[in-house]
């Protein structure tokens, strides 16, 4: 039977198939065609195929790892184009995903995204086994029509086989590959988180991180000593011993305060004798308005105190409430970098959280304040003026 093979084989136009010819003569064809490397697994993979007449998967795990190389190794050229179009189609899978990452869930994207790199993996390795079968039986079937005899066709196959020399360099290309698209990968993940860094310290540079309407509000400014508030609306007849110094001009408006209310006038006592007409016309050329400014029970501050109270003053530059720590690191950095005598100081919001304040000073006058605040405002940060007893 196997010299009537061999007859056919050298005569007939058209090769038997493989599978058709003794066990001896397609096993020694098959060996001869595989080569030395992985030949006894990939010989047991064929006699599967062969008994069954079709295409089963199994698993080939070369192919699913290192799927190019695992294709140029063997010579799988078609195959491997078709890889290529799998990888193009890959990539416009994860563009799609991308485009669609505001309007589907997470988890969504993740599973579609992982079941897209799944296939272009897990396809090569259940088929694997099948592409080299085809593979060799093409080849065995042009070397049986090309030679005259089967120990021909095997000394053919041969020199077309894979060796351990073939899959040596073949390993050595898809480790530079491999190192080179890992060193580029890392590369462009350095630049983007480098470039994320910049807009986050620029953000925070830019705008300080908004709290709750019910964290603790930068203090307002001192109000004036008792007498103060007549002073804008009759500044000319206020006496002058019931104004404070000038209080630190504050960079806000301060809330307006509720008016005082006047003391009910009393009637003058009735005159007693002839001799009170000059104490009359005195007390007629006294201002009223300067009776009613002031409370009932409280006398203007002497001057002395009032002087001791504007040096004893100090005056803040807040600038920010930060709930990140490194936000307010970098800020407090900043402002030390300009030459501006900055602090950080823990402070609790009324729902419980820890923030971290930020602020300029202390400064002994409003014009320092100002100036500092200017300088804060110059570097793109908030400024916000705070007095503190």
């Amino acid at each position: 039977m196997q010299s009537s093979a061999m007859a056919y084989a050298a005569h007939a136009e058209e090769p038997p198939a493989v599978q058709d010819m003794p066990p001896s003569v397609s096993g020694a064809l098959y060996r001869a065609a595989l080569g030395p490397v992985n030949a006894e697994r990939y010989l047991a993979a064929f006699e599967r195929l062969d008994a069954t007449g079709r295409a089963l998967p199994g698993w080939n795990l070369g192919a699913a790892v290192c799927t190019i190389a695992w294709m140029v190794l063997r010579r799988l050229w078609r195959p491997l184009l078709g890889y290529g179009a799998a990888w193009l189609g890959l990539v416009a899978w994860i563009a799609v995903l991308w485009l669609l990452r505001e309007a589907l869930p997470v988890p969504v994207l993740a599973g579609l995204g992982l079941a897209g790199v799944l296939l272009v993996f897990a396809v090569p390795g259940l088929y694997g086994d099948v592409l080299v079968h085809r593979q060799v039986q093409r080849q065995i079937a042009a070397a049986v029509a090309g030679a005259p005899s089967v120990r021909e066709a095997i000394a053919l196959l041969e020199q077309g086989a894979v060796t351990r020399g073939r899959l040596a360099w073949v390993a050595a290309a898809a480790t530079m590959a491999a190192t080179l698209a890992l060193t580029a990968g890392a590369a462009y993940l350095h630049r983007l988180g480098e470039a994320a860094l910049v807009r986050q310290m620029a953000s925070a540079a830019i705008a300080p991180e908004p709290v709750s309407r019910g964290e603790p509000r930068p203090e307002p400014p001192a109000a004036a000593a008792p007498g103060a508030d007549a002073a804008p609306a009759a500044p000319s007849l206020a006496a002058p011993a019931a104004t404070a110094p000038s209080a630190p001009e504050p960079l806000h408006p301060p809330a307006p305060e509720p008016p005082s209310v006047p003391a009910p006038e009393t009637p003058p006592p009735a005159p007693l004798a002839p001799a009170s007409a000059g104490a009359e016309a005195r007390t007629a050329r006294v201002p009223p308005k300067a009776a009613v400014s002031r409370p009932r029970g409280t006398a203007a501050a002497p001057p002395g105190e009032a002087e001791a109270s504007a040096a004893a003053r100090r005056l803040y530059v807040n600038v920010g409430l930060f709930a990140q720590p490194a936000n307010a690191r970098r800020a407090h950095a900043r402002l030390r970098s300009a030459s501006l005598p900055s602090s950080i100081s823990e402070v609790k919001a009324a729902d419980g959280r820890r923030l971290q304040r930020v602020r300029v000073g202390p400064f002994t006058s409003a014009s320092e304040a100002n100036a500092a605040a200017a300088r804060v405002q110059a570097l793109g940060l908030d400024a916000v003026a705070a007095a503190v007893e």
